[in-house]
């Protein structure tokens, strides 16, 4: 069985942070799910001028990976991970990542971050090892 908990609201800042985490939200507060099964996560955000959002997962040792982000409508999850995950919305104010067949490797904190972007690809790199934007975290544990 896999459940998933909202557990922390979290303040991952870099330069130009500007927003509290009180703009960006993820539902649901918590989800019960089978192995195999796929869930979805939602992340909303209020920030004018604000047009990515992006999907985090962080490992049991911490380790950040980006899975993907929305510019604006358009949808850009990593490239391995295109099986695994789906990603839908708009980066502008709502979003959902969907994660299929759940595995007890899915464990980890997943969180999204509402992002200003000057230059994707500049933004892309960066966002690829560091995190510069407030999120809440959405903690997925397996029993």
């Amino acid at each position: 069985m896999i459940i998933i908990l909202i557990t922390l609201t979290a303040s991952l800042c870099r330069t130009g942070c500007a927003s509290t985490a009180q703009n960006v939200y993820q539902t649901p507060p918590d989800l019960i799910k089978n192995k195999e099964k796929s869930t979805e996560l939602h992340c909303s955000h209020s920030i004018l001028n604000y047009r990515l959002m992006l999907w985090y997962k962080q490992s049991e040792n911490n380790q950040l990976s980006l899975l993907g982000y929305l510019n604006m409508d358009s949808k850009y999850p990593e490239e391995a991970l295109r099986p695994k995950i789906t990603l839908d919305g708009d980066g502008r104010n709502n979003g959902t990542l969907t994660l299929k067949n759940l595995q007890p490797n899915d464990s980890a904190v997943y969180f999204c971050a509402a992002s200003q972007a000057q230059c994707c690809r500049l933004l892309c790199s960066l966002t690829k090892t560091s995190s510069f934007r407030t999120a809440q975290m959405i903690l997925l544990l397996t029993l």
